[in-house]
């Protein structure tokens, strides 16, 4: 009985030793790493070393941006990358090593569970702190301030306009720390808003007064006219109108007896005559860009076309529109004298161009050539050359004798430009263009071919810009360029002639087979009758145009200014 009991108690302390060796053997096999179903932040590190599992914990869940949500709901985002930021469970892991040793592993074994822990985290505080100073955020409203205030400015895009920098101040202290604590806790997200970033001051009677003064400068700033400047449009509305409200010296608003704001009437002739200034052509200096690709400068004295607006009257009118209460309206300003086109390029694209040193005109029309001639002008060996004038066409005429100190011509054709200076035919010559104006000029005029001014003449409206000038002397490269360009239009047009004759050459070939053919039908047809003749088809010839009849000359001399 002993001896059972005996060889029992040696079976139990066997098992005993033997299991305790083996559990010693479990707990040396992870000797250096975490014991057996080690589990920490949702991942098992069991037999890892703290740097191992360091590595897994923080590549399991990175942390790559703060999203931060505005005022207005826009939403900034920050990469954690930029501010150099770090996560790093060494710390952590190293604490849980020592309170979990390694013959403890049977508890895990037993009980499994989860494990949570914080890593170290850092960053560049001063990286995060420019990041959000450039933030849109940080400009998109007031920062908070104890001198902010509610008062009215002047815009440059909307004339007046309240600006309450008192309201929905945002702090960026409290931005930085309130982002720095969500950074620190690994928050994804963050409305600052919610987190207390904004703070507004309230002065209800100061917000009263200035609303109630903003009311009345609203009012008066809402007045807006439209000019119709030809294509081009002068617009006033709250960012002109807002500089006619008067001001005292110390840019406070200007009352009347009745509390009403007052209007600044010099401001408003200013206006007038800046428009002047923009839009006035006649008697100032101009300049042109001719066709053959040379910039033409005209005195003031030169320039008898163009606009003038009539200050005085238009200043009167524009008052009485501000206070006739009326808006949205649209006229043109009033004008002293009108060009043929409105805008800053009163020319628009039909005028008259007369070169005087090639002896060409062209006359433009929708911004093509439509018509153009040599002509002859005034003699300058004589005295009487043609002058450089930036003018329009000022009369019209037909069937008139031009008379003169000694001559007396008849024209059929009469277009004036300036005092006795005008475009008309001339019947008693042969040639045009050239040099003929240098030694057997005109007395002023510019004397056209019949042929062409007859047509011309019908096409050109009074009023037409008409832009008269010599060419600056040009130079050598000028000089050669123009040839090689003149070579090259001869060469285009004995092109095109070769084309023509060939063309006609090539018709009268067809022509002339067609004839064979019709004779070899008519012998045909005549054997077929017996020898009798066949009639042939009878010929038509081309009709020739019936040449216009010329105007019956009347002695209606033209008046000279």
């Amino acid at each position: 009985m002993k001896g059972a009991i005996r060889n029992t108690i040696i079976a139990i302390l066997g098992v005993v030793i033997i299991g305790c060796a083996l559990y010693g053997c479990v707990a040396l096999y992870y000797f250096g790493g975490f014991a057996y179903g080690t589990v920490i932040n949702g991942t098992d590190i069991t037999g890892m070393s703290v740097q191992e599992a360091n590595s897994v914990l923080v590549a399991k869940r990175p942390y790559e941006n703060i999203s931060i949500t505005d005022i207005n709901g826009d939403i900034y985002t920050i990469d954690m990358k930029t501010i150099a930021y770090k996560t790093d469970f060494t710390n952590a892991l190293t604490d849980y090593k020592k309170e979990h040793p390694l013959i403890a592993w049977g508890k895990n074994f037993i009980r499994p569970q989860d494990e949570r822990i914080t890593p170290d985290i850092d960053f560049d505080h001063g990286l995060l702190e420019m990041q959000l100073e450039n933030a849109p955020f940080m400009s998109s409203g007031p920062l908070y301030s104890e001198d902010n205030k509610i008062e009215i400015i002047l815009t440059d895009d909307a004339g007046y306009q309240i600006q309450d920098s008192t309201k929905d101040m945002l702090h960026p202290d409290k931005v930085l720390d309130a982002v720095s604590d969500a950074i620190m806790n690994k928050a994804e997200s963050i409305n600052l808003v919610e987190a207390g970033c904004y703070e507004s001051k309230e002065n209800p009677e100061l917000e009263s007064k200035v609303q109630t003064l903003y009311e009345k400068i609203s009012d008066f700033q809402s007045f807006k006219l439209t000019y119709e400047m030809g294509e081009t449009e002068e617009v006033v509305d709250s960012t002109v109108t807002s500089s006619w409200i008067a001001l005292d010296e110390n840019n406070n608003f200007l009352t009347d007896e009745n509390g009403n704001l007052i209007l600044d009437e010099n401001a408003v002739k200013e206006y007038v005559a800046s428009l002047a200034d923009k839009y006035d052509t006649k008697n100032h200096d101009r300049t042109f860009m001719s066709t053959s690709g040379k910039e033409i400068h005209f005195k003031e004295s030169q320039v008898l076309y163009g606009t003038t607006l009539d200050q005085a009257a238009e200043t009167k009118a524009l008052l009485d529109d501000i206070r006739s209460g009326e808006t949205n309206i649209r006229r043109e300003p009033k004008y002293i004298s009108k060009a043929f086109a409105q805008g800053e390029d009163d020319v628009g694209n039909t005028y008259i161009e007369i070169n005087l040193t090639e002896q060409h005109l062209y006359y433009y029309k929708n911004g093509s050539i439509f018509q153009e001639s040599d002509f002859v002008s005034g003699n300058m060996a004589r005295g009487t050359s043609t002058p450089q004038l930036f003018a329009y066409v000022r009369n019209k005429a037909t069937n008139v004798t031009l008379r003169g100190v000694d001559y007396e011509s008849f024209v059929y054709y009469w277009m004036g430009i300036w005092r006795g200076y005008g475009m008309h035919d001339a019947t008693w010559r042969g040639k045009f263009g050239g040099n003929i104006y240098k030694t057997s000029g005109s007395h002023g005029c510019v004397n056209l071919p019949l042929n062409f001014i007859k047509q011309f003449y019908p096409e050109v409206e009074v009023g037409t810009p008409l832009i008269m000038f010599y060419e600056p002397e040009a130079t050598a490269e000028e000089t050669e360029k123009a040839e090689k360009e003149r070579d090259e239009a001869r060469a285009r047009a004995d092109a095109a002639e070769a084309r023509r004759a060939a063309a006609k050459a090539e018709a009268e070939a067809q022509a002339a087979a067609e004839q064979a053919a019709l004779q070899a039908l008519l012998q045909q047809q005549q054997q077929e009758n017996g020898g009798g003749e066949a009639a042939a088809p009878e010929a038509v010839p081309n009709p020739e145009p019936t040449p216009e009849a010329e105007p019956a000359p009347v002695d209606t001399p033209v008046p000279v200014e």
